[in-house]
């Protein structure tokens, strides 16, 4: 869903900015420190709801300031717009989509199809094939809208037959999965 607008207030370096999208592309210049990657993380935070430079949301507040608040309206497929906001106090972090609050940020996975490419590329392929899975069906599930339910009843269906195997029972019991996962 494209981004109409976004607003940010005490989030990292970024005091109060507010910013008009384009339905196209978008580009962001500036200077050392001007606040870009800043920016793309505020999107990031808001399609994840963490970030990826900082474990606990609570740092990126800033300095002098008692929380940060983020609010993005995108438009979905049927041309409405619909405000998502954030805001993390010095304790809680409060979420809401079209003013109902959110009660599992992956909820927020569904309206941002992110993909961050970062300085870490190299782990997808120091860390191996689970990190490529991971890549992968992240990708995937914002492309083919019935990939998530897929994954996870396969998810499902291999941690029944992983169950099966470490309890030793006999192969025909195990063989049951295979149909299903195949």
């Amino acid at each position: 869903m494209p981004i109409t607008s976004l607003t940010i207030e005490h989030f990292r370096n970024l005091d109060e900015v507010t910013i008009d999208c384009s339905p196209g592309i978008n580009l962001f210049t500036g200077a050392n420190a001007a606040g870009k990657t800043s920016l793309l993380e505020t999107i990031y935070v808001l399609g994840r709801g963490r970030s990826f430079r900082a474990r606990n949301l609570k740092h990126l507040i800033q300095r002098e300031s008692d929380g940060f608040r983020l609010l993005v309206r995108v438009q979905r497929d049927d041309e409405r717009v619909i405000p998502v906001g954030m805001e993390q106090g010095p304790h809680a972090l409060a979420v809401r989509v079209d003013a109902r609050p959110v009660r599992k940020l992956s909820d927020l996975a569904v309206l941002f199809p992110i993909q961050w490419i970062g300085g870490e590329l190299h782990r997808l392929i120091e860390q191996g094939p689970a990190c490529r899975r991971q890549y992968l069906d992240w990708g995937l599930f914002h492309v083919k809208p019935g990939y998530l339910a897929v994954w996870r009843r396969y998810q499902k269906l291999m941690k029944q037959r992983n169950a099966a195997l470490r309890t030793g029972a006999p192969e025909r019991e195990v063989r049951a999965w295979d149909r299903d996962l195949a």
